[in-house]
C-alpha cells in the first residue's frame, strides 16, 4: 500500500509538458514563438525568423508512464555565427527521401530545398542554406 501511495505522489508532477499540436501560426510575435518553442526543445537559439510545427504527446501519466512522443519541425533564419550550433555533432548526409514534413511548417515554401546542405544524427535532420535558413526535424516516431 505504501508503494502505491508513493507511486501516486511521484507521478503527479506539475512541471510536465502539455500534450500539444501547435503551429507557429498561433503566435503573433517572434518572442511569443521562441518562448513556446523553447518549452519543447533542449536548446536556446537566436532567431531572425522562426516558424515551427510541434506535435508532442505527454505519456508520463497514467497507470504505466512511458516516454513521450514528439515530432518537432522548425524553419528559421539565424545569425551566421550560430550556424555551427545547429550542426554540432551531426554528420553531413544526402537529402532525405521523405520531405513532406517541411510542408507542415508555416512559410516553409520560401526555402529552396535543392540548395540545402543536410546533416543528420539518428532521427534528427538539419539543413542549412547559404543565407542562414535552417530546417530542423527531430521525431520519436
Amino acid at each position: 500500500m505504501l508503494i502505491f501511495i508513493i507511486f501516486l505522489l511521484t507521478s503527479c508532477g506539475t512541471d510536465e509538458l502539455a500534450t500539444t499540436r501547435t503551429s507557429s501560426g498561433n503566435f503573433k510575435t517572434l518572442s511569443e514563438k521562441k518562448k513556446f518553442l523553447e518549452k519543447y526543445v533542449t536548446f536556446t537559439r537566436t532567431y531572425k525568423k522562426l516558424e515551427f510545427n510541434i506535435i508532442y504527446q505527454n505519456n508520463s501519466s497514467g497507470l504505466v508512464p512511458g516516454p513521450s512522443d514528439f515530432n518537432i519541425s522548425i524553419y528559421a533564419n539565424v545569425p551566421k555565427n550560430e550556424i555551427n550550433f545547429w550542426i554540432n555533432g551531426l554528420t553531413i548526409s544526402s537529402t532525405p527521401k521523405e520531405l513532406s514534413w517541411v510542408n507542415s511548417i508555416p512559410n516553409s515554401n520560401k526555402i529552396d530545398l535543392g540548395s540545402l546542405k543536410w546533416y543528420t544524427k539518428g532521427a534528427k535532420f538539419v539543413a542549412i542554406s547559404n543565407n542562414q535558413d535552417v530546417l530542423y526535424k527531430n521525431s520519436s516516431f
